[in-house]
């Protein structure tokens, strides 16, 4: 029996080789098209999906106010996590991590065998504590988990940072425990991180990338829990199997009185959760994943419609067998299966072909292009067989189910009759209404995503006029701090800056130690002269200046602030302190330390009575931060992103030692390129598949309609009227179909253009040229047929 389907389906396939060839090529497209959307949204939500970090937990800040929760953090105190552990008996262990810098970035230098230095730039670094390796799979290269992160400064490094960093000595065999990194320095003093391990590169899909771990001690307040304002630590708990009820529901903040709580969310949930603040890699777009869901969902139904509709065209010529098998005995439930099992065949080619079609095209999308797609692992092929079955058993369902229908429920008798009168029955009828909806459908779609297409391509052009636009642009830098930046760097910095402003692409610029006017550098400064530490706030000229603060004595910083490295302004608590009584007496006085001596130039008033003794320092030692306003000229045929690389190029030249300049405007031009892209490869397949649609039912036309035709020109009608009435059926649908899409245009375009600051105006040309070009493509693909048709002798028409 098996053997007869096979050679049954086998020879219909060959008998119609035109239409079994687009049905496969369609189903193939889409089928690959479906692979490549859930291979990426299988990547997004598998992201943290480990077994051996099944019980982790992350904990975060739910913030309340007036008893509504205004905002979630994914960040806590430092505290948190050991008072959830002592509050809670199944917490297992915790860890934490802290931002080794504002950017979590790292800048440090090596010393070369020449006894140069050279920088080290790390993208990602976190201070961290030993029990990261009990939370979480860090299985190291080198070192011991045990102990690499026990003292203070040591640094355990990924595998490709360790092989960028240390290549020569890798590369000889030579083990870099114990090589050292140096920091760029606070003030005279240079702090030492030693390698002590090598750890396997963080996975892509996970939500906690780093590069290096730096060993710090976390436990700081040793009675009590500190201030949970303080939200800088990013805290992870192991749990047994059961989670406690009151963990779920949250803990209140251990402050009296406070509305907030500590909340905990599962590690493969952290991802999705796109309303947290503060997530130190950003979060999975669900807007994103629910629309290349829907777009997988069309393009499905698209190849699917198309199979139905040239199964309906070919069951003109199958009608004669449908009616012999009946009269041998087939019963109705045996022919349908063995229907549905050749559309079921038919599918299994082309979801076969389709695999490896992804397959291959995931790598070249990667080689080829700069657009992040998801590498394929060969671990995940059992999570895809079970997509690719269920992809095969809808894509049957869809495609098969209706055509098989069809083809059983006709009567033997009607079956047997002539191909004329079948196509005249009233059965066929509904029949061709199927097909006619389908293509309504089909061209809907199409539409929808050419307009779509158009108006991607339309605002871009648009944005892309805007940049060529005289305009200022601003963009930002910043120095890590570097021992040794003194006076002459600051002259060569500024000398540089002033030099390039003579050029007129700089207009203004800005160096502070402060960032957006805020103190964002403090340290604890242990002086000889005073027992406790003290706080060392790190600012610049106008800082003091723009305050309340009033000198007592000295001066304030210079506004070129660079040249007051080493200097120092107290606060007339800390002169106290220091020993002085009189303003006066302080000034050009040493203060010494183990890091070494600074100067004081200066005494200000306590900022208030309840103030601790503090510190002013300033320079470039310090994080430092840079903003300059470009003047694009605009209209010189060079792009906004081409004068911002050119202009960068100069003031890193200027600012030797600042990197890492911000500016958006690169990551937005390639996610809307991204947009552009993805529409023109669906707005073709669309066209593709509609078009064969088209065809079809040009073929079905000129086979149902002949005689009429032959009775039109017998009656006196020229062939250009008759072309014009065949062509007016398909220009119905396409009517209906524009009827459908527009509305639906103008309400995606609209939300899309929503996110753009300076947009397009949606006037009627976006929608009217592409819904033009889907005109002609339609009108050429079956102008062909029906000019056959038109053209035909009247006595041929009759005759067949």
């Amino acid at each position: 029996m098996l053997k007869n389907f096979l050679l049954i389906t086998l020879r219909n396939i060959s008998k119609n080789k035109g239409s079994s060839y687009l049905n496969i090529a369609s189903l193939t497209f889409g089928t690959a098209v479906c692979l490549f959307i859930f291979h990426y949204i299988h990547f997004e939500l598998t992201y943290d999906a480990k077994p051996s970090e099944s019980n982790v937990y992350r904990v975060e800040s739910h913030i309340f106010d007036n008893q509504e929760l205004s905002y979630q953090e994914a960040r806590t105190s430092t505290d948190a996590a050991p008072f959830l552990k002592q509050k809670v008996a199944e917490i297992v262990d915790y860890t934490r991590l802290i931002s080794f810098s504002e950017e979590g970035t790292g800048l440090f230098r090596k010393q070369k065998d020449d006894s140069a230095f050279v920088s080290v730039y790390i993208p990602k670094v976190f201070y961290a504590e030993a029990s990261i390796f009990n939370v979480f799979q860090l299985p190291l290269e080198d070192g011991n988990p045990v102990t690499c992160l026990n003292q203070a400064n040591s640094i355990v490094i990924s595998h490709q940072t360790a092989h960028e960093v240390f290549e020569k000595e890798l590369a000889s065999g030579v083990s870099i425990i114990g090589k050292k990194l140096l920091s760029p320095g606070i003030g005279n003093v240079v702090e030492e991180f030693v390698v002590t391990g090598i750890f396997a590169d963080r996975p892509i899909n996970t939500h906690l990338k780093f590069d290096a771990l730096v060993a710090k001690s976390m436990d700081n307040n040793a009675n009590g829990v500190a201030s949970q304002e303080k939200r800088n630590t990013y805290s992870y708990l192991t749990i047994a199997d059961v989670v406690p009820t009151d963990l779920k529901n949250g803990v209140d903040y251990p402050e009296k009185g406070s509305p907030n709580k500590l909340t905990i969310r599962h590690i493969n949930e952290i991802h999705l959760a796109a309303k947290v603040s503060g997530n130190p890699e950003p979060s999975a777009n669900s807007r994103l994943l629910i629309f290349l869901s829907i777009i997988a969902i069309i393009v499905l139904l698209l190849a699917s419609t198309n199979h139905t509709n040239n199964s309906i065209f070919n069951s003109i010529d199958r009608a004669k067998e449908i009616g012999v098998r009946k009269l041998l005995g087939i019963k109705p439930k045996q022919l349908f299966l063995s229907l549905v099992g050749e559309a079921f065949l038919i599918n299994l080619i082309a979801v076969l072909i389709s695999i490896v079609i992804f397959r291959i095209g995931v790598q070249l999308v990667q080689v080829n292009t700069d657009i992040p797609y998801p590498s394929f692992e060969e671990a995940n092929m059992v999570a895809y067989s079970g997509v690719i079955l269920l992809l095969l058993a809808i894509s049957t369902v869809l495609s098969g189910t209706y055509p098989a229908f069809y083809l059983t429920s006709l009567s033997p008798i009607a079956a047997l009759k002539s191909k004329y009168e079948l196509m005249s029955s009233r059965q066929f009828s509904s029949a061709g209404r199927v097909i006619k909806y389908l293509l309504i459908f089909q061209l809907g779609i199409s539409i929808c995503f050419l307009s779509g297409l158009y108006i991607v391509y339309s605002q871009l052009e648009y944005l892309k006029k805007k940049d060529q636009s005289p305009m200022e642009v601003a963009i930002s830098g910043i120095f890590p701090g570097a021992s040794g930046a003194g006076e002459r760097f600051t002259e060569e910095a500024y000398f540089g800056l002033n030099e390039y402003q003579k050029t007129n692409a700089l207009e203004s610029y800005a160096i502070s130690n402060l960032y957006k006017g805020e103190i964002k550098t403090i340290q604890w400064l242990h002086l000889d002269s005073i027992e406790n530490p003290v706080r060392i706030s790190v600012v610049d000229h106008g800082y003091i200046n723009d305050s309340d603060i009033s000198f007592l004595a000295g001066r304030n910083f210079h506004y070129t602030f660079g040249s007051d490295a080493g200097n120092v302004i107290l606060t007339h608590e800390a002169m106290r302190l220091a020993g002085y009584n009189h303003p006066d007496s302080i000034i050009n006085q040493k203060l010494f330390s183990k890091g070494g001596k600074w100067n004081v130039i200066g005494v200000v008033k306590n900022r208030s009575a309840l103030m601790e003794p503090e510190i002013f320092a300033t320079g470039f030692r310090y994080k430092t931060y840079v903003d300059v306003v470009l003047n694009y000229p605009g209209g010189s045929g060079e792009s906004l992103i081409q004068f911002l690389d050119k202009n960068e190029y100069y003031l890193s030249k200027a600012l030797p030692f600042f990197s890492l300049f911000k500016r958006n405007y690169q990551n937005q031009g390639n996610s809307e390129k991204y947009v552009m892209h993805m529409f023109l490869f669906f707005s073709i397949m669309t066209l593709v598949i509609a078009n064969m649609g088209m065809l079809g039912l040009s073929s079905f036309i000129a086979q149902k309609r002949q005689k009429e035709i032959g009775i039109r020109k017998v009656l006196g009608a020229e062939s250009p009227q008759i072309l014009v009435v065949l062509i007016a059926d398909f220009l119905k649908l396409v009517a209906l179909a524009s009827l459908i899409s527009i509305p639906l245009i103008i309400l995606g375009s609209r939300k899309w253009l929503e996110n753009y600051a300076y947009r397009i105006n949606l006037d009627p040309s976006l929608i009217a040229i592409p819904l033009l070009v889907v005109l002609l493509i339609a009108l050429a693909v079956v102008s062909e047929k029906c000019f056959k048709l038109a053209v035909l002798s009247p006595l041929k028409s009759l005759k067949e």
